[in-house]
């Protein structure tokens, strides 16, 4: 190994039973091992609670500029650690937040692993899928259940319309009165190369909307709405560029898409090597 790996494994072997016993444990799984947000190998660990995830220091003061209501970070190896912290990171972890981020749910849209690193700090735990991660971790935590298990808060199905009553009961027996059954619209496309039907976006209000639903900006005379026409965000210009406009089938077209969705491309520095 390399001299700056054997430096970098010495310091996280570091943690020590100078830390908090089980968040130290905890932080030192390879899961954990690198910052949730920048990737790098944490040597000072800090804990988010409401998300269960080791950052580094520097990405830690981010957090701190968030709110505590939505990101509450703590350092591992100079504040106390509670046992329901230690719990929120027991049943989180830096993989599990990042496999929930990229997994489809039925209310929220996903947010893989590449979007997420394309984005800012505040927008990304300002996202909707970021959001409903802290109410299913916390959830979790009080109820006891698995984190996979906690319901969403999806609206209920209207309930069945009751059957009509046939008054003619007596011509039941009639094959001629039932009802014919419309003959089955067949599509003429059944190529195997032909794209699957996309489900439609939930659209967002623009009465609900009252501010950017990525960057989290109230939307003004100058500041206006549009709508991701892929998740049906409504996002701001900044977080919807030129640069993210994707088509949508079956037209041409591109229309807009807001950086979740469709990530920029990264910006090559000069003299840097990939």
């Amino acid at each position: 190994r390399s001299r700056r790996q054997c430096r970098a494994g010495a310091a996280i072997d570091s943690i020590d039973s100078s830390m908090a016993p089980e968040a130290a444990r905890l932080a030192a799984l390879p899961q954990n091992r690198r910052c949730f947000d920048c990737e790098k190998l944490v040597t000072d660990p800090w804990l988010s609670v409401q998300h269960g995830i080791v950052v580094c220091i520097t990405c830690a003061g981010v957090h701190r500029s968030l709110g505590v209501d939505v990101s509450f970070v703590r350092s591992i190896a100079l504040d106390a650690i509670t046992p329901d912290q230690d719990a929120l990171l027991a049943r989180g972890g830096n993989d599990t937040f990042a496999a929930f981020l990229a997994r489809e749910h039925s209310s929220v849209a996903p947010l893989p692993r590449r979007a997420w690193l394309a984005m800012d700090i505040p927008a990304r735990y300002a996202s909707p899928v970021a959001a409903e991660y802290r109410r299913r971790l916390a959830a979790s935590l009080e109820d006891g259940a698995a984190l996979d298990v906690v319901p969403l808060e999806t609206p209920p199905r209207p309930a069945p319309k009751p059957p009509v009553a046939d008054d003619d009961a007596d011509d039941d027996d009639d094959p001629s009165d039932d009802p014919v059954d419309p003959p089955a619209v067949v599509s003429d496309d059944t190529s195997p190369d032909a794209p699957p039907a996309r489900p439609e976006p939930q659209w967002t209000p623009d009465a609900a909307a009252p501010r950017c639903e990525l960057c989290r900006k109230d939307f003004t005379v100058v500041r206006r709405r549009h709508h991701c026409r892929k998740c049906g965000r409504c996002v701001c210009s900044e977080c919807s560029p030129r640069v993210c406009f994707r088509p949508v089938f079956p037209s041409p077209v591109p229309s807009r898409h807001c950086k979740a969705c469709a990530p920029p491309p990264a910006r090559t520095i000069a003299g840097l090597r990939m």
